[in-house]
């Protein structure tokens, strides 16, 4: 809702609008633990499908996309999401569960993070 004209002789005009995310003292607070709540819910199911079917973390994000049902437009994106998964574990100083809040106990370590290594990188 506006009230004045684009353009005008006047000096004010009333403007009713949502407000913007920098516009609030912390930033939108709670829209950024909701976009991290969608983080931590992508990289425990890359991590827990990747930990229970043995397929490759690349095959593990696109199977934790689909069952999110996350459109994503390429595979570097899903990664660059679990990127910035790992960042906020590391930020935090473990893995969260995304069911936490409910008093269910973290199931992956930090050095989870980084992958498995194959038999061919211990030779």
């Amino acid at each position: 809702m506006k009230v004045g004209s684009d353009q005008s002789m006047e000096y004010f005009r009333l403007e009713l609008r949502a407000r913007l995310d920098k516009e609030f003292p912390q930033g939108n607070f709670y829209k950024r633990l909701g976009e991290d709540l969608d983080v931590i819910r992508f990289g425990h199911a890359v991590l827990t499908i990747e930990r229970d079917t043995g397929v490759t973390r690349g095959k593990a994000y696109e199977i934790a996309a689909q069952a999110m049902t996350i459109k994503a437009a390429s595979g570097r994106s899903l990664e660059r999401e679990f990127q910035r998964f790992k960042r906020l574990c590391r930020r935090i100083g473990y893995v969260p569960h995304p069911l936490q809040s409910m008093g269910s106990r973290p199931c992956f370590s930090l050095n989870d993070l980084d992958g498995r290594t194959s038999a061919k990188s211990l030779k």
